[in-house]
């Protein structure tokens, strides 16, 4: 459960850096587009389309100024919640299984009481817990001053990397011209080829390695808030006098994590462990195993207490098997980083050859992770990693705007309004590539037309499309239906994001069999005009 809210924590910080990397795109795109009409009716000439856009700089980089600071607030209220939460949470989760420890093997006996009780006293005097206890809280408010101020850094790097993006493509434009592009529309597409395909990836390390801005911050949340938990967790051991920790063991691991899988160390790091305990009881250091590497930035490895005696210490997968599942996974993420490589360009660029192109390479990254998958059922699709939220042409929104009461009516207000078992529900693929995105098929072409127009869905990305209803049953209601010969049926009305960044609203019908209990869907549609 902890991992499940580091997780979406950090999540939700990726999507607020996302949206303002999709704006900032849109902005260089609007101030690259501005005059193209004017220009195409007195007659272009690559002088004054230059001189237009540089003289167009300074409101460029005001408007990205402006997007930039919008969501300063947002980012450190997510960053300071994150972080208080998962301090909170981790005291929590220690005293929960040190009560759970006491009721089963510490047995309730009579206290009896010596008869001169009057006379004895405490041998010492009990430390002064706030100061004592204090350590931890002040390297928790270190961090949080340090991610806070990290990220603050990182937006003005976006700012820099934007201004010499848009920099380089009006200069550029013209020598891709020269070099053959046919048109202005793909001189700038050119220009802006290594943009496009990496993002904003304004962040670089020490090892010289370049990372896009929303993964940056993702990363950094989801250690933080790592870090965080274990602070709080740190803080109760100390308050008991343990310091043992156990290390959890996963079947893929990297190398720099699986020779400390399932090891028993000393906690120095968030607690008050020493090298001479570790000496007497025969453990490892956890600052040893963290200079080795675990532990390190956006690492499943997690720690917890280690009770001597009580604490079962988890079963370690075969090295070699982890490694290859391991291998497997990087190859997972390499191919999603194509796909959402690829998926940039068919949204940024302004040519439609370098669209249609760009499409196929995604629907050839999608079908090489299929296979992949198949052939490694230990590991699952994620369809938010290959998601860019999309890049939308000038004038096309992707704003929720007008469907604010839609949501007030639809959305559900607690669990009983659910679709009954909706997470195991069944969908037939026949009502969807067969019926609902096939153009092809007499009744249901309609249907593939409206989702293709409104969403941009089609056979390519009926997988999205799943994703996001899936999603849409977890929050809307649904409607029962009088019960027929075939059992019991439901509707849920749901607003859903598209393939192109568009919302639309989409209904979808579903039936529970006689004696089962499971939902299949019957029918779904965009519910629009």
């Amino acid at each position: 459960m902890a991992d499940k809210k580091r997780e979406d924590d950090a999540y939700n910080l990726r999507k607020v850096f996302e949206e303002m990397e999709l704006e900032l795109v849109r902005s260089m795109r609007r101030n690259l587009k501005r005059h193209e009409k004017e220009e195409e009716e007195e007659g272009f000439r690559w002088e004054m389309w230059q001189r237009a856009k540089l003289r167009n700089l300074q409101r460029y980089r005001k408007e990205n100024k402006a997007i930039v600071d919008k969501i300063s607030p947002e980012v450190e209220r997510i960053v300071n919640e994150a972080l208080e939460s998962n301090y909170q949470r981790g005291q929590n989760m220690f005293e929960r299984i040190w009560e759970k420890i006491k009721s089963v093997f510490f047995k309730r006996k009579r206290v009896q009481f010596p008869g001169n009780i009057a006379h004895h006293k405490l041998s010492t005097s009990p430390l002064n817990e706030q100061n004592f206890f204090g350590i931890n809280e002040k390297k928790l408010e270190a961090m949080r001053e340090t991610v806070n101020h990290d990220l603050k850094e990182a937006q003005h790097a976006v700012l820099r990397r934007m201004d010499d993006v848009y920099r380089k493509t009006v200069y550029n434009a013209e020598v891709q011209m020269a070099a053959g592009a046919n048109t202005l529309d793909q001189a700038i597409d050119l220009a802006t080829k290594q943009f496009l395909e990496k993002g904003i990836n304004c962040i670089e390390y020490k090892n010289g390695n370049r990372v896009n801005i929303a993964s940056y911050a993702e990363m950094a949340l989801r250690t933080a808030s790592h870090r965080a938990m274990l602070l709080g967790e740190g803080k109760k051991r100390d308050e008991w006098g343990i310091h043992t920790v156990v290390v959890s063991a996963h079947a893929n691991t990297c190398p720099l994590c699986s020779p400390w899988q399932g090891k028993v160390l000393v906690d120095d790091v968030f607690c008050r462990g020493a090298p001479e305990e570790a000496e007497e009881l025969g453990y490892p250091l956890l600052s040893t195993a963290m200079r080795a590497g675990l532990l390190h930035p956006n690492c499943r490895h997690t720690i917890s207490t280690y009770f001597p005696g009580i604490t079962k210490l988890p079963e370690v997968p075969d090295s070699d098997r982890a490694a290859n599942t391991y291998q497997a996974e990087q190859k997972q993420r390499e191919l999603e980083r194509k796909i959402r490589k690829w998926k940039r360009k068919a949204e940024g660029s302004l040519s439609p050859e370098n669209v249609s192109n760009a499409n196929g390479k995604v629907t050839q990254y999608q079908e090489e992770l299929r296979k992949h998958l198949d052939s490694h059922p230990e590991l699952r699709r994620e369809y938010n990693r290959e998601k860019t939220r999309g890049i939308l042409a000038t004038g096309q929104s992707e704003s929720r705007y007008g469907y604010e009461n839609f949501d007030k009516v639809h959305l559900a207000s607690d669990a009983s309004e659910l679709l009954p078992n909706f997470e195991s529900v069944n969908i037939p693929d026949g009502k969807i590539t067969g019926y609902a995105l096939n153009k092809e098929h007499p009744k249901g072409k309609n249907k593939a037309v409206a989702f293709e127009k409104y969403l941009g869905y089609n056979v390519n990305t009926k997988e999205e499309l799943l994703q996001e209803v899936y999603e849409g049953l977890k929050k809307y209601k649904c409607s029962k239906r009088a019960a027929n010969q075939y059992g019991q049926p439901y509707e849920v009305a749901m607003v859903i994001k598209g393939a192109n960044g568009k919302y639309a609203r989409v209904k979808t019908g579903w039936i529970v069999d006689n004696n089962t209990s499971i939902p299949r869907l019957t029918t779904i549609y965009v519910d629009e005009g």
